[in-house]
């Protein structure tokens, strides 16, 4: 007893009690208005060198008119929260000794990270977790209601994350995006890809590689002219050689995703895939000419990118953050990413992995209302504006005319940081990174429905401001030619497969600590020619004993749950 008292005493400490206007609140009424607990993690990012956290909102210490506008939302239901946030390393331990201390009915809604499967369905089997479509079924006012049972990518959310016995216990981080374009709606999910840097390109004289030769020449061009200019022959390209997702294994037709990815809804290993011996003979040419800078565990790769050493990598389409990074020296070009994706052989299409239309995350959060919270009803309330088509804006975008504005044809434009003014600074980067009391591991869970021409914009604005009169034309063309269908997609296995069972979850954890640690030595030694290419049988040979075949037949059962 003294133990358990004694972390209580402790984590107390880290553990942050607040309501809006900084003052302790308690479930009930307060000025006329309910107030709802809310229990989760103290989130917080960078913004210029200052660390902002969801609680200096909520106090008052940095004034928000994103978070004013949530309260008002609230307000208009007649609710408030009171909050209790802790940071996020703290998170595991306390839900452990709230759940032990018999205090997690004190609360209406809960947002620990980092569960695992496991540990869900045991809250689950206690009855520690009240259903949500249950909840929403019997108390909802229309639009939590009506955006479960009538939004067919929620609709696959909730099959996805419902149970055996077919309920719906928490709300995932989900991503619903496309892109309006010239009248047109397309789904379109993060894409992920390789990147060359074309400024180096131009600089040697070269054009766009098209084959695996014009690749290598390229890298061996950008290395033995110096096109850093640092007087070191340093130019690399940095890779862990552990997996196959570093933007050349698709090229040669392999999945995307680790040991087992998903191509066309079936689940496949990359050492089963055609060319995987030809991939590694190629690696291996890259890495034997000292192409390959060999990233250990915990290397942070975005030194070598910002040090301009880096000449291809593999990122997201629409991402912005890495060229305004790359320190180029004065006078050259600056740095200027374009997508470059190459078929290695004639009958196998490259592929670029893409998490879909819909993207759930089956491990982030658990978003859930405890089973037994007095204000179930109240809560609800709240689902109704989280599941409503102005949640999303103001969380992903901001306020219209203050963090974006609205073209003529429809698509949001996030408006640039504004140094003059602390409170919108704060705010457009709160926005841009999905808002401080939802996103990856916030309070309220990510529910985003997002049109991703704003990501474009954004993508053209970045390259003006570095010096390309024209923008980036070639990321939005590559954008254009995947949604017609130009390439073959490796698709974001969380995102196609739907929860698994306890058994699953036992057979997973038995299989995969021995399975993932042999194929990602094997993988690293066969590049390094550490190991022979004469000895592949037996290699397969043990990924089948360790368990590679099992685990591929799980991940098609659960896909196959998610497709009826």
């Amino acid at each position: 007893m003294k133990r358990f008292a004694l972390m209580l005493v402790c984590l107390a400490a880290g553990v942050m009690s607040l309501s809006a206007g900084g003052q302790s609140g308690s479930q009930g009424s307060a000025g006329g208005l309910t107030t709802l607990r809310a229990w989760g993690v103290n989130r917080e990012f960078n913004l210029s060198g200052r660390v902002l956290r969801f609680s200096d909102w909520i106090d008052g210490t940095v004034p928000s008119r994103l978070y004013e506008a949530w309260e008002q939302e609230l307000a208009k239901k007649g609710l408030k929260f009171e909050y209790t946030l802790l940071m996020g390393d703290q998170i595991a331990t306390a839900f452990q000794t709230l759940l032990a201390s018999g205090r997690l009915n004190d609360y209406d809604w809960i947002a620990p990270t980092g569960l695992d499967e496991r540990t869900r369905l045991s809250l689950v089997s206690q009855n520690r977790l009240f259903p949500l479509n249950k909840a929403v079924e019997q108390y909802s006012e229309g639009p939590a209601k009506t955006r479960l049972s009538s939004d067919p990518n929620m609709g696959k959310m909730v099959k996805q994350h419902s149970l055996e016995d077919g309920n719906l216990y928490w709300l995932p981080q989900t991503g619903i995006s496309y892109l309006n374009y010239q009248g047109k709606r397309y789904d379109l999910g993060a894409i992920v890809h390789g990147f060359i840097r074309k400024d180096w390109l131009d600089k040697a004289g070269l054009g766009i590689p098209k084959t695996l030769d014009d690749f290598y020449n390229a890298l061996v061009a950008f290395r033995t002219r110096d096109i850093n200019g640092n007087g070191v022959r340093d130019e690399v390209i940095v890779d862990s050689l552990s997996g196959f997702d570093n933007g050349i294994g698709e090229w040669f037709g392999l999945g995307a995703g680790g040991i087992v990815a998903v191509v066309d809804n079936r689940a496949v290993s990359p050492w089963y895939q055609a060319h995987v011996r030809d991939y590694i003979a190629y690696m291996n040419k890259l890495y034997t000419a000292g192409l390959i800078q060999v990233a250990a565990a915990g290397t942070n790769t975005a030194e070598y990118t910002s040090a301009n050493r880096v000449g291809f990598h593999r990122g997201y389409l629409t991402e912005t953050w890495t060229e305004p990074t790359i320190n180029t020296p004065a006078g050259a070009a600056k740095a200027h990413l374009v997508p470059l994706v190459i078929q290695a052989y004639p009958d196998t299409p490259p592929l670029v992995w893409s998490d879909g239309a819909l993207a759930t995350s089956l491990g982030s959060g658990l978003y859930s209302i405890p089973s037994g919270s007095k204000n179930v009803d109240k809560m609800v309330k709240v689902l109704d504006f989280m599941l409503s088509p102005e949640y999303p804006v103001l969380s992903e975008m901001g306020i219209e005319g203050y963090t974006f504005t609205v073209s003529p044809d429809g698509s949001r434009q996030r408006l640039r940081p504004n140094a003059d003014n602390v409170g919108l600074d704060q705010d457009l980067g709160a926005a841009s990174q999905a808002s401080l009391y939802t996103g990856w591991g916030g309070v309220f869970t990510r529910l985003q429905d997002y049109d991703w021409m704003p990501e474009f914009n954004s993508v053209d604005n970045v390259a003006k401001e570095l010096g390309y009169a024209g923008g980036n034309p070639e990321r939005r063309a590559f954008g254009m030619d995947y949604m017609q269908g130009k390439y073959k997609i490796s698709q974001n296995p969380g995102s196609v497969q739907a929860f698994p069972t306890a058994r699953e979850i036992d057979r997973i954890a038995a299989i995969t600590t021995d399975l993932n640690t042999y194929s990602s030595e094997l993988l690293a030694a066969l590049i390094m020619g550490e190991k022979s290419l004469s000895g592949w049988d037996g290699y397969i040979a043990d990924l089948k004993r360790l368990g590679l075949d099992d685990l591929i037949s799980i991940s098609q059962a659960r896909i196959d749950r998610m497709a009826k």
